[in-house]
């Protein structure tokens, strides 16, 4: 997994992207993010799910820059998004992250998505997916998560 150093659009709205019926792998996976995040922030904070979707990307597709939260409802939209590469091709795609604030606006940051790696960042951040130059199709899932305080 790769956590984004901390950084901070519109609702994600892409033909490429489609809502997934909860399934015991995705379940399982989900329970690896939440653990991973909490051991690694190790804040009095959960994450609790709330958008699940799927990402194919065929030959020549790509995803436009965008980021996961809704400029018409702050108070539902994720704090953390996670991409989960499941598949790829020989000639793996990148997620590019822009920076929009601070003393890093306009730049950029690249991370391969490679088969079976998670990354987690926050929900604020625009970012795109570099097109699939693979005859194999590109495979991910996405993850939403809002931060709340854990329950002792």
């Amino acid at each position: 997994y790769e956590i984004m150093p901390s950084l901070v659009g519109s609702e994600m709205c892409i033909r490429d992207s489609f809502k997934l019926d909860i399934h015991q792998h995705i379940t399982w996976l989900n329970d690896y993010i939440k653990d991973t995040y909490s051991t690694e922030i190790k804040e009095d904070l959960s994450l609790s799910p709330i958008h699940f979707s799927g990402i194919h990307l065929e030959k020549n597709e790509s995803i436009g820059s965008h980021n996961h939260i809704d400029e018409w409802d702050y108070e539902h939209s994720p704090d953390i998004s996670v991409i989960y590469c499941a598949d790829t091709g020989k000639d793996v795609c990148d997620i590019i992250f822009e920076h929009e604030y601070g003393r890093h606006k306009k730049r950029r940051w690249s991370v391969l998505l490679e088969k079976g790696k998670c990354i987690i960042f926050p929900s604020y951040i625009n970012f795109f997916i570099t097109q699939n130059i693979n005859e194999k199709p590109f495979a991910g899932l996405s993850f939403r998560y809002q931060l709340t305080k854990k329950i002792q």
